[in-house]
């Protein structure tokens, strides 16, 4: 989500300051499952950007904190085999009260186990948004990815892997936000490319799953899969292009994000 292309840049930024004032207004409850690596990064994201997030661990519960929260986050990134059981029935629960929900796959296709866990929770109920990087959609699209540990490859220039994250999205019922140099976004005949952010951004562990957390929020507030997942990274986009331009390092960016989602 690096380069700004100047003809888009001042009605995206309208748009983003616009999505940002829905957020606050409906001021949405997240229920998050997160990994353990970024959960204080996301709930304070999520506070920033104005909503209201709920972590858990515990099965007893998640079935009444589903049912009062306004969408569900799923990230993988540090699952086990406890976590895995509270997903799927967290899952079942956002089917069971028209909840959507979003699904961060982090490190698919590095271990069967996640690979199996990505696999039982998208035939439990589609997400409303599958958010990831390159890497990741090509596995669960069934094409042939390298992976290097839990980040993506480089797919060169061409974006021919394009083709194969449409299909995906036109055969199941999940938007897909790609994150990359330009974030890709497609759902039904729908697509689109949010330019933004910092390359500085990919120094930053758990970025991408703050995107993830803020689509969350997204999908609480935009009905449609497609809007809600424009809407979260061009937010995204937005406070890291700010951010990097006051950072001195990646950790002075991620003072500075959490500042500039909190200003926007």
């Amino acid at each position: 989500m690096y380069n700004n292309n100047e003809g888009k840049f001042m009605d995206t930024l309208s748009r983003t300051s616009s999505y940002v004032r829905d957020v606050r207004k409906q001021n949405p409850l997240v229920v998050c499952l997160t990994n353990s690596v970024a959960q204080s990064f996301n709930a304070n994201a999520l506070l920033a950007v104005g909503a209201l997030p709920i972590m858990t661990s515990a099965v007893e519960e998640i079935d009444e904190l589903v049912a009062a929260a306004d969408s569900l986050y799923i990230n993988i990134g540090t699952a086990n085999q406890p976590q895995s059981i509270l997903m799927f029935e967290a899952v079942r629960c956002a089917a069971r009260h028209s909840k959507p929900w979003v699904l961060d796959p982090v490190g698919v296709g590095v271990s069967s186990f996640r690979d199996n866990l990505t696999r039982k929770l998208i035939a439990i109920d589609c997400p409303a948004v599958i958010r990831c990087n390159v890497s990741e959609i090509l596995h669960i699209c069934g094409v042939p990815a390298p992976q290097h540990g839990v980040d993506a490859v480089s797919y060169g220039s061409g974006y021919l892997w394009c083709d194969d994250v449409q299909r995906y999205a036109r055969n199941h019922r999940s938007a897909v936000a790609v994150s990359g140099p330009a974030d890709y976004i497609c759902y039904e005949n729908r697509t689109d490319w949010v330019n933004g952010g910092s390359p500085l951004m990919t120094k930053v562990t758990g970025m991408g799953c703050t995107a993830s957390a803020i689509v969350a929020a997204c999908v609480a507030v935009f009905p449609n899969p497609f809007d809600a997942a424009y809407a979260g990274m061009c937010i995204m986009a937005e406070a890291g292009s700010r951010a990097a331009d006051k950072a001195q390092g990646p950790a002075s960016l991620q003072h500075h994000f959490l500042d500039e989602l909190s200003q926007l």
